[in-house]
C-alpha cells in the first residue's frame, strides 16, 4: 500500500534521491556509448593481434629451440 504524506519537510531527501539515481543513469548511459564506441579498438588491438606476452613468450622458445619438432 502506498503511503501518502503532506510533509513537507520530506522533499529535500526525495529531491537529492531523484537527482541521484538521475545521475547514476546518465553516468550508466555515457559508460555503455563510450564502450560501444572503443569496442572496435578493444577488438582489432587485443583481441586479435594478442597480447604483447604472447608474442614474446613465442620468440623466447623459438630462440631457445624449444618450438623445434625435430630431433
Amino acid at each position: 500500500m502506498t503511503l501518502v504524506s503532506n510533509d513537507l519537510s520530506r522533499w529535500p531527501l526525495i529531491n537529492a534521491n531523484l537527482i541521484r539515481s538521475y545521475f547514476i543513469v546518465a553516468a550508466s548511459v555515457w559508460l555503455m556509448y563510450y564502450w560501444a564506441l572503443t569496442l572496435g579498438q578493444e577488438v582489432e588491438l587485443i583481441w586479435v593481434s594478442g597480447l604483447p606476452h604472447q608474442k614474446s613468450d613465442v620468440k623466447v622458445q623459438l630462440v631457445h629451440g624449444r618450438g623445434n619438432a625435430g630431433p
